[in-house]
């Protein structure tokens, strides 16, 4: 009986820590956006070298989770008529960049091991967790300018961007097993 009561506290403090976490806390949506915003400003020049990027805030009622839109354009690429050709992504900030964390940090939370192994994990989930987001901003950014890239490369970074742009499932789901590799030792049967 001391498996299932163990279980259902780590399963209490699971939904305890990620409800709390994923509440809609004032202005944390914000705060995300901004932050997500602020690492694609960082990222484009590395990523689309020479385009010229405008990242905005976006509010479409059809899809309440898409907040921000990103739009490139080459300006040495002027047509004659005066325009310029623009591709861009819009993202779920949430989605991308939040989401991962909170399971991550509440799986961690969740573990029935000591505080020390928990605070190990937490501190280097939490920076694999940050630089897969970056990863992921940047599979987006390429994704999104794709000129310049042998002809294979388009439709790998479609897939990744697919992957771990437009499907939820990969927010939860990389910090599951990244949880499971950090938090619990996988020992050898004899």
């Amino acid at each position: 009986m001391g498996k299932w009561r163990r279980g259902a506290a780590a399963l209490g403090r699971f939904v305890v820590v990620f409800g709390l976490l994923m509440a809609p806390w004032p202005g944390a949506r914000e705060a995300v956006r901004s932050i997500v915003q602020g690492e694609v400003r960082w990222l484009a020049p590395w990523v689309a070298p020479r385009m010229v990027v405008h990242i905005e805030a976006l509010n479409d009622s059809s899809h309440e989770g898409i907040d921000t839109q990103v739009s490139m354009a080459d300006p040495r690429k002027i047509r004659p008529d005066g325009s310029v050709e623009v591709s861009g992504i819009t993202l779920d900030t949430r989605s991308v960049a939040w989401i991962p964390q909170v399971m991550l940090l509440a799986l961690v939370a969740a573990t029935p091991v000591g505080w020390m192994e928990r605070a190990r994990a937490a501190v280097l989930g939490m920076l694999l967790v940050n630089g897969v987001v970056i990863l992921t901003l940047a599979a987006g950014l390429a994704f999104a300018h794709a000129e310049g890239h042998p002809a294979w490369v388009h439709p790998v970074l479609s897939h990744v961007y697919d992957i771990t742009v437009q499907n939820l499932w990969f927010s939860f789901l990389f910090p599951t097993v990244l949880w499971c590799l950090l938090c619990f030792e996988v020992r050898p049967r004899h």
